[in-house]
């Protein structure tokens, strides 16, 4: 299924991309997903995992499935202060 990938913050800077369109699994959960990402780009495995998912503006739960055309997002923790 393609689904289209959206990054923000530290992981947009990481991945030196704002987003990219994947063809995943059916099937696949938000860990899947995770997985799959941070062993396309090893070298952002920890903030890949650290990431929380949002779903057509609706967070998604690490063990949810993810919806067939849905547009997905990756937000990195953030800090302030």
């Amino acid at each position: 299924m393609e689904t289209q990938l959206l990054y923000f913050a530290a992981l947009a800077e990481a991945l030196h991309q704002t987003g990219e369109t994947l063809n995943l699994e059916p099937g696949i959960t938000g860990q899947g997903l995770l997985d799959l990402l941070a062993g396309r780009y090893p070298d952002q495995r920890l903030i890949i995992q650290a990431c929380s998912l949002a779903q057509n503006e609706e967070f998604l739960g690490l063990a949810e499935t993810l919806t067939p055309g849905a547009t997905t997002a990756l937000l990195p923790p953030v800090s302030g202060g």
